[in-house]
This record gives structure tokens, sequence and C-alpha cells, in this order.
């Protein structure tokens, strides 16, 4: 019997498979077709078709495919909701931010390259991936590492609220503009290094497999943390760490251990919670842009999200009629921008180097020494706005397409395609290996307009490489002198 149901679901797996491929060629068909007799409409239902062809791979195995799922989602979110919304109103979408035709088409293109790229590099992943296996997860000194990254994560989190209310105490609620012009924290460096602490003991303890409540409680105090950023009028903190906390839930119930991660009631949070914080976050951003609160038709009001959320698309468009403006500065590169300002303008260059730092707002002084794609556009584009608080953002393909050009789109969301898939079947394998994924799974999602490699510069830094030394020589101590169990029995006694 179980073989027959395995055999009727690898049938049902072929059909699905047939769909998505023929969404894909034709969706290729299309693009290809409409870009040669200069149809916008053509080439956006194609891209279109490949998108979906990446939704119904995702589907086909969702237990495998959901972070390729989610990374489809904030795609949709930020960079094709905008035309999508004007191709089903009939209006002439490419009309409405005034961009010259070559620079609609350069968007167009980047946007079939990773679509079709990502699709590629999943389902060549797909197919080498194997099913995770549980190793030293049971294991005394996983036990130990959990207990101390738990302490780790605990002392590390105050520090952490204490960086994340400064701003707010000093600026009040809802000054956003105000933070990103004027705000230079006045805490020790010691807080702030502390404070960088946390999200990556939490990651190591996560990584350990700790129960489900142990779990909820601690990724509760993580988007409890985000609250006070989200007051001041930043919205990206809060919504990944939702999205990272749904993620971790996710990843559990793959493992397929005895303990049920997505039983009814998440999947009923999940079915109420996503449309209720749809509806909240367009009534935020109302809120936040100053025009009040604003409730009206539900429907309406997905619109007016999706719509808002797309303007990164004009984004792609802009930034390529300021392409040549964006080489003349000469950053060293773009798409790895982070990871050189962090080792070339950190602490550690600065006295290698000798070489000052970068602020923490927007300033011509990081536009003229940084290697930030999303302060040079932002300045090139619109300078008093710019230097008043207000910013563009940036897209991994504009990134990419600035240092490596097409074929570095390409290529580029290949690999992230075949990464996403990896990165499931990878976790629970080795505890760090587990714990590298977490951290990554904090950003990676926002890639679509933030920095290319954002979600990996956290290698590089010292204070990540500190904090798992840190958690791994607590758990040692704790394995070599069984110290948390002396602790105990010392409390015991004393009650």
């Amino acid at each position: 019997m179980k073989k027959m149901q395995r055999t009727t679901a690898e049938i049902l797996r072929n059909r699905i498979g047939y769909i998505y491929y023929a969404f894909f060629l034709i969706g290729a068909g299309l693009f290809l077709s409409g870009y040669t007799v200069s149809n916008y409409n053509f080439a956006l239902v194609g891209i279109i078709m490949i998108f979906l062809a990446d939704v119904i791979y995702s589907f086909s195995i969702l237990r495998k495919n959901f972070l390729f799922l989610f990374l489809q989602v904030t795609i949709f979110t930020f960079l094709l909701s905008r035309p999508f919304i004007g191709l089903c109103t009939g209006s002439d979408w490419w009309n409405s931010s005034s961009q010259a035709a070559e620079n609609i088409w350069f968007a167009l293109w980047l946007l079939f390259l990773t679509e079709a790229g990502l699709f590629i590099g999943a389902v060549l992943a797909g197919r080498f991936a194997v099913s995770p296996k549980e190793t030293e997860l049971k294991s005394q000194f996983c036990t130990e590492l959990q207990w101390a990254s738990l302490l780790v994560f605990a002392v590390s989190f105050v520090f952490y609220l204490i960086e994340q209310l400064e701003p707010l105490m000093l600026i009040g609620s809802g000054n956003y503009l105000k933070y990103y012009t004027d705000f230079t924290s006045s805490l020790p460096e010691i807080v702030h290094t502390i404070a960088s602490f946390m999200k990556y003991s939490m990651c190591v303890f996560l990584a350990t497999f700790p129960s489900k409540k142990k779990a909820f409680t601690v990724l509760l105090l993580y988007v409890a943390s985000t609250l006070p950023s989200f007051c001041i009028g930043v919205r990206n903190p809060f919504i990944l760490s939702l999205i990272f906390s749904l993620s971790y839930y996710m990843l559990r119930d793959f493992i397929g251990n005895k303990e049920k991660w997505i039983g009814k009631i998440e999947k009923i949070l999940m079915a109420v919670g996503t449309p209720l914080l749809i509806v909240f976050m367009v009534a935020y951003t109302s809120f936040r842009s100053g025009q009040g609160l604003k409730i009206g038709n539900i429907f309406s009001m997905f619109v007016d999200f999706f719509y808002g959320q797309g303007v990164t698309f004009e984004v792609l468009c802009i930034g390529y009629g300021y392409m040549s403006g964006l080489r003349i500065l000469c950053p060293a590169n773009y798409t790895f921008g982070g990871i050189i300002d962090y080792i070339y303008r950190g602490t550690i260059g600065q006295k290698i180097f000798h070489t000052e730092p970068l602020t923490s707002y927007n300033s011509l002084f990081n536009v003229q020494n940084g290697n930030s794609l999303s302060h040079a556009l932002s300045y090139l584009s619109m300078p008093d706005d710019y230097l008043s608080g207000r910013g563009r953002g940036s897209s991994y393909l504009l990134e990419v397409f600035s240092d490596y050009d097409y074929i570095g789109v390409a290529i580029f969301s290949l690999v992230i395609g075949a990464l996403l898939i990896f990165m499931v079947n990878g976790f629970g394998r080795r505890i760090l290996i587990s714990t590298i994924i977490l951290v990554v799974l904090e950003n990676i999602f926002f890639m679509p307009r933030a920095e290319a490699t954002s979600w990996m510069t956290f290698l590089v830094t010292i204070q990540f490489w500190v904090c798992i030394a840190g958690c791994y020589f607590c758990a040692w101590i704790f394995c070599r002198w069984n110290l948390r169990e002396k602790i105990s029995q010392v409390i015991g006694r004393k009650k």
C-alpha cells in the first residue's frame, strides 16, 4: 500500500512538473516575443508566467521548497506588484514613473533573468538535495550548548533592548526621517558589541533544537525587540522577525521529529494573521506618512499595500538612468559592498588602514567613500531629499548588474535559487551549519529591495565568531566540570 501511495505521489509530482515546465517555457517565449515587438504587456505576462512556474514548483513539495516560495513572495511584493496591478487595471503602467523606454526594458530584463535563474537553480538543486538528518543534536554537548547560548542570549538581549530604546527615547515615535538624518548613538561601544550577540546566540540556541515551548519564548522576545524601531517608523525589522519565526517553525516541522510544529493553531494563525497584518501595514504606512489613519474597502487596501511596496520596480528603472553616475563614483564593488566596508572601515580596518568610519545616517561622506548603492543612487537622483533622510533603497538586481552585467544577474539568481533549496536540506546536520543557515534567513528575503549580500556579511564579522566561540566555550566548561548540574544541586539544597 505504501509503495502504491509513493507511486501515486510521484505520478502527481511528475504531472505538476509538466505544468511548471510548461509555464516556464511559455513565459520565456512570451517575454522574448514581447521584447521583439516592443510590447510591454506581452513581456510582463511572460515574466508573470515564469513567476507562476516558480510558485507552482514551490508548492509541488512545499515542505522542502518553502524558503524558495518566501523569496518569490517578496519579489512579487517589491518588484512585480506595481506593474502587475497596472496590467490588471489596463493602464499604461510603463508611463506611470515617466521613465524612458530603455529604462523600462532594463527592469523587465532583470526580472526575466532573475526569475528564470531562480527557477533553474531551484530545480537543479531539488534533484540533488537529500533529506536532512539529525546528527550531534542529542549529545551532552548539544544540551550544554543550548543552555550556554540561552545564557548569552539573556544577557545580550538586555543590551540589545537598550540599544533599540535609545533612538526612541531621544527622537520619539514616528520620527523615522530624523532617525536617518540626525541620530547618532551615544552608548559606549561595548554596549553595541554585546547587543550584537543577541541574534547570533539566538540562532545557536535554535540550532540545538530546543523544545517548541522554549523556542516560542525566545522567538517572541525577538519579535518584541523590534517594536521600538517599529514605533519610530522603521518597519523592516518587525516584518523580517515574523518571517524568520515562521521559517524556523517550518524548518523544524520539515525535520519531522515527534513534536508537531505546524499544527491546526499555527495554520489558523497564518490564515487569519496574514491578511490582518497586510491591512495593519497599510494603515500603519498611511499613518507614518502623515496622511492619518485610513481604513476603507479591504480589497482596495490590499491593492494599495502591494502597489505601495512595489516602488522598487521604479528604483530599477531609475537606477539604469543613473548607471553611468553610479559607476563614476568608482566604488570597489556594490554587490559585496557591505563586506568591503566592514573590513576597510570597520573597527579593525580603521586601525590597520587608518580609515574613517562611515556614518550611521545619510551623508555625503557615505556616498563618496562607501560601497552602498542605496546611498549613492539616492544622492544622485534626489540629493536634497537624501540629505533630509529619505532614500530609494536598493535591490540585489541593480547591485549585481552594476558590477557583473546581465550575465552576473543570471548566475547570481541561479545560485540563490539553489541555495534556498539546499538550506532546507542542510538544516539539522551540524549545529554550526544550522546556526549559519538561521542567521542567513534573518535578511535574505529582503534582497529584492536591499543589498545583494547583506545576508552573508556576518560571516566576516568578529562579533559573530566571538559569540560562536563564547557559546561553545561555555558549553565545553559546562561539560568538563558538570557545572550546570552542580549549580542546580546547590540551588536545590538551599530550597
